[in-house]
């Protein structure tokens, strides 16, 4: 999850629930269901409130044993974030 939050510099006080959205998308039907609070409990250590996680089916036959972790972020100027740059490279090099 941590590679959904490239705002992860941005301090974290200033956000509102209505300023953000975690979605969890997986293949497995029964994922909300079986690890949905597990989920919530844990990014609520992180400052994420349960209520603004949200679950969603995965429908690509290639991603039904795969979990996507999304996260919005809205109101914030760019110059809030941390340099994107640098984030997008690593995340291209730990995808390749």
């Amino acid at each position: 999850l941590r590679r959904a939050m490239p705002w992860g510099g941005l301090n974290k006080a200033h956000l509102n629930s209505d300023n953000y959205v975690v979605l969890v998308a997986s293949g497995d039907s029964e994922f909300a269901k079986l690890y949905g609070e597990e989920v919530k409990l844990s990014l609520s250590s992180m400052g994420i409130h349960s209520d603004r996680v949200q679950f969603l089916p995965l429908s690509s036959q290639r991603a039904q044993d795969k979990i996507l972790a999304y996260v919005q972020v809205d109101g914030f100027p760019l110059d809030n974030f941390q340099d994107l740059r640098r984030w997008r490279t690593s995340y291209r090099q730990v995808i390749q």
